[in-house]
């Protein structure tokens, strides 16, 4: 039987563990029951696995620290570039979440392509070892990125449209089933 842990006591769980290795190393160190001659101690394997659990929930834990830390600057460059409030007076102006939703969809990818446009440009200039023309190379670049971030951002807005569609229907269809349902356990009929 599978049963889901939450996810404190997953947490509860490992501490459990790492405070456990310490004493289940020092345990091995005499024979638990004194009558081997032979005994030698702990084997060195359980050590050897503590210090690989160790080092790989480290590692787990730095990246997620990076991650986090790289969602928050993105969230700080939106906010400060004012595309979330952009979108979300847009939003407010159309009386729809969604469309406030589908302007920060569009901004980001505009922006987005507009730099990385301007990136590959410059990359492919020094690639080629072509002179850069300091008027063109960003211009045109800057164009491609723009229009590629725009088609990129538009086929997305697509795409979650009609997620979004789907879910309000399945959600009506749920709070339509319910309501039928005590309806006609209440005794009303019709």
């Amino acid at each position: 039987m599978n049963v889901p842990i939450p996810m404190f006591g997953r947490f509860v769980l490992w501490l459990a563990i790492l405070v456990m290795i310490p004493e289940a190393i020092a345990a091995g160190e005499t024979d638990p029951l004194g009558q081997d001659p032979d005994y030698v101690g702990a084997s060195p394997g359980l050590f050897v696995f503590a210090l690989f659990a160790i080092i790989v929930m480290l590692i787990l834990i730095g990246m997620g620290l990076v991650l986090g830390f790289v969602a928050c600057g993105l969230a700080a460059a939106l906010v400060g570039l004012g595309m979330v409030s952009a979108s979300a007076v847009y939003g407010l102006a159309r009386q729809s979440p969604v469309a406030g939703f589908r302007a920060l969809f569009l901004l980001c990818g505009a922006f987005g392509g507009l730099a990385a446009g301007v990136g590959v440009a410059y990359l492919v200039a020094w690639i080629m070892t072509q002179p850069v023309h300091h008027v063109a190379t960003p211009l045109i670049g800057g164009f491609a990125g723009l229009t590629a971030g725009l088609l990129i951002a538009g086929l997305f807005n697509l795409a979650w449209t009609g997620a979004v569609d789907s879910w309000k229907k399945k959600r009506a269809r749920a709070t339509h089933t319910a309501i039928t349902v005590d309806m006609n356990e209440s005794g009303i009929s019709g």
